[in-house]
This record gives C-alpha cells, sequence and structure tokens, in this order.
C-alpha cells in the first residue's frame, strides 16, 4: 500500500486555511517544519511554490518519481513518524511514489497529476438499489477535467434534484468551514469532491438523481427501490 499527500509549506498559514483547516495544533507543528496529517491528494500549486509531499506506506521504502524522473534515492519506511517525505518545489505533472520491498522490488504505486480545468461532474460510486422502507442510497462524485482527473480545488455549487419514490437527505462535502445547510438542495463541492444521500419513500420503482453545476457537464444516476 502506498499513498500521497501534498501541502505548501513556508506560507502564511492563515491564508492557507481559507480552504484547509488545520487545528491550532498542526498549524504550529506545520511552521516549525513538523509533519502535518492534513494532506490531501492534491498536485496544483503555483509553479516553483516549496511543497511537502508525504507518503503513507507499508513498505520497506519508498521513491518519489515525478514527471518520470526520480527525485533523490528511495527513503526507508519512518518508524518514529509512520511517513516518509519529501520538500520539493512544485512542477506541474504526474507525481508517483513507489512502494519498494528490501530488495528494491516494486509492492505498490500511487499517483496524481496536476488537473487542467473543472469540465465535469463524474460520479465515482453510487449504491444501485436501496429497499423501499428507508433504505438510503450514497452517491459520490466528483469535479473532473476532461481526462477525468479529479480538480482538487474545485468548489463548484452543485444542484442535486430528485424525483421519483425517493427525496433527498442532504449533500456533504467535508468542509468544516461550511456552516450552510445541509439538507437542502445545493452543496459547495470541497477539494472537487461531494456526497450525497437519498432516501426511498416507502414505494417501488426508479429514483431518478441529476446533479448539476454553472460552467460545467452534469450527471444522472438511477436508484432501484425494491
Amino acid at each position: 500500500m502506498a499513498y500521497l499527500g501534498t501541502y505548501p509549506i513556508g506560507v502564511d498559514q492563515n491564508k492557507y486555511l481559507e480552504d484547509d483547516v488545520l487545528s491550532q495544533i498542526e498549524q504550529a507543528e506545520n511552521q516549525t517544519g513538523k509533519l502535518s496529517m492534513d494532506a490531501w491528494a492534491k498536485w496544483n500549486y503555483q509553479q516553483g511554490s516549496k511543497i511537502r509531499v508525504v507518503c503513507y506506506t507499508n513498505a520497506a521504502k519508498a521513491q518519489l518519481v515525478l514527471n518520470g524522473k526520480k527525485i533523490g534515492k528511495a527513503k526507508p519506511y519512518n518508524t518514529n513518524t509512520g511517513i516518509i517525505h519529501w520538500d520539493i518545489p512544485f512542477e506541474a505533472g504526474k507525481l508517483e511514489v513507489v512502494g519498494l520491498d528490501k530488495n528494491n522490488k516494486e509492492t505498490a504505486r500511487y499517483a496524481i497529476n496536476t488537473p487542467q480545468q473543472a469540465y465535469a461532474i463524474k460520479i465515482t460510486e453510487a449504491d444501485s438499489k436501496i429497499e423501499k422502507n428507508g433504505g438510503v442510497a450514497q452517491i459520490r462524485l466528483q469535479i473532473v477535467d476532461k481526462n477525468g482527473v479529479r480538480v482538487a480545488h474545485a468548489n463548484n455549487e452543485i444542484l442535486c434534484n430528485v424525483t421519483g419514490p425517493g427525496e433527498l437527505l442532504g449533500l456533504e462535502a467535508g468542509n468544516n468551514v461550511d456552516m450552510g445547510d445541509y439538507t437542502d438542495n445545493k452543496q459547495k463541492a470541497y477539494k472537487g469532491m461531494l456526497t450525497a444521500y437519498i432516501r426511498a419513500t416507502g414505494s417501488l420503482g426508479d429514483i431518478k438523481v441529476e446533479l448539476t453545476a454553472k460552467g460545467i457537464k452534469g450527471e444522472k444516476v438511477n436508484v432501484v427501490v425494491y
């Protein structure tokens, strides 16, 4: 297993926290150079800005690769923090981490890409059927570019329209600073992601869910109520 997360360093944390909420302890640690747990799979920053790349893995060591080029040598698993990290200047493209065993054999790989402009809503996971008596479907979506890459900075307002034997329970994006109504039919995406919760109302049939946002392509999905 290997996973990558990133965050900027050497920046005004208050400005950074307008979008990413860290605890006060994490803020202090970030400013003193300690590792933060608030690292998202995002590779979209100002060219040349200093970025901390953190790797969570159960491999013996990990190699960072940017646009096909290795960044230094493979680093061993850190038994104290459980995190391997690199501080590198941002360069648009493909950032990968390769998990290696003690013999330098690849055991895992994870990649993130710099996205282009937001293009469409993409449903990444959805319950296809639910029970008629109170069944709840979760529909997870992302805002992606033309290549299907999640646009991690996208915060488009998503509208959800539900017809058929179901009702919208709410829209949730995981943004701790958003104090808006989670039970209405509109919600801003956070980190380019959003989850809709749809509940059956007691009748059989198909629930039709339409998700739209200004300026990008929408998406539709059906949920069968049985």
